[in-house]
């Protein structure tokens, strides 16, 4: 089984809704990062945040992408990742939803 081009895409959309919803969250509403590399890539500044997180990303991806051999045990790890980012961008789109209630 072949992994789509487009699952690829998609993961990588992913990633980037979730780093600036990160970022959102770290810097409007000073919640904590768990993660210690970005966390600290955080306290350097916002900019650095965004680099460090996608680099670590593109070359996770890419790694699973070209050294991975195609199969099931590829299409199963990579649909996983995208189902995880997306329920990790959900969440942040129902923590903007809490927010925007307890505002007004």
């Amino acid at each position: 089984m072949r992994v789509p081009k487009s699952t690829f895409a998609f993961l990588y959309f992913l990633n980037t809704m979730d780093c600036f919803f990160s970022l959102y969250f770290l810097h409007w509403w000073k919640v904590e990062e768990w993660n210690p590399l970005l966390k600290w890539a955080f306290e350097v500044s916002p900019v650095m945040f965004v680099i460090v997180k996608c680099l670590l990303v593109i070359f996770s991806i890419e790694i699973l992408r070209n050294f991975l051999k195609e199969g099931t045990f590829k299409s199963v790890l990579i649909l996983s990742l995208n189902a995880i980012y997306l329920i990790v961008v959900i969440w942040h789109l129902n923590g903007l939803y809490l927010l925007s209630q307890s505002t007004t």
